[in-house]
């Protein structure tokens, strides 16, 4: 019987009906509404989760929280080696309206805001600051590994560090 999904697939193939996949573009970031519709289509293809960031606009030398987020977390190699196996998807505030009502589907109320979508259509939100204090404080990336992966549907994907 397997032969059998064997010979359509290569009838599909032959009659031009399969599109290949091109290669997991695991470094690249898709940005704001035009981005996310892309990455949602890569996905169908892939199989990858989501990483979406939602971030304020401000001057590489103003203090914020999503500097912080953008300097210490997502530049740190643990991370970024994780992320590798994930499509990421950055909106920046100020939104155009398109954008502003996918904010709105996420819920986002401050920034950042950082969700994993899995490929059913699920987001989950990850802390990315741990607010219990009186000052925020960023959670080390040795630690949003984890808690990224908890929140993903796909465990394990290859180019992404477990």
């Amino acid at each position: 019987m397997k032969w059998a999904w064997v010979v359509v697939w290569g009838w599909w193939v032959a009659a031009g009906l399969a599109q290949p996949v091109e290669k997991f573009p695991e470094r690249k970031w898709f940005q704001n509404g035009k981005g996310y519709a892309e990455a949602l289509e890569v996905q169908k293809a892939t199989g990858a989760d989501l990483f979406v960031y939602f971030a304020r606009y401000s001057p590489s030398d103003e203090k914020g929280l999503c500097n912080w987020f953008e300097g210490r977390a997502l530049q740190h190699p643990v991370l970024e080696k994780y992320l590798r196996g994930y499509l990421k998807v950055k909106f920046t505030f100020p939104l155009g309206k398109d954008d502003l009502a996918i904010a709105e589907k996420f819920r986002v109320n401050k920034c950042p805001a950082v969700f994993v979508v899995q490929t059913n259509g699920w987001n989950h939100r990850v802390a990315v600051f741990d607010w219990s204090g009186n000052q925020p404080e960023l959670i080390p990336a040795e630690k949003l590994v984890p808690a990224i992966r908890e929140k993903s549907g796909v465990r394990y994907r290859e180019g992404a560090a477990e």
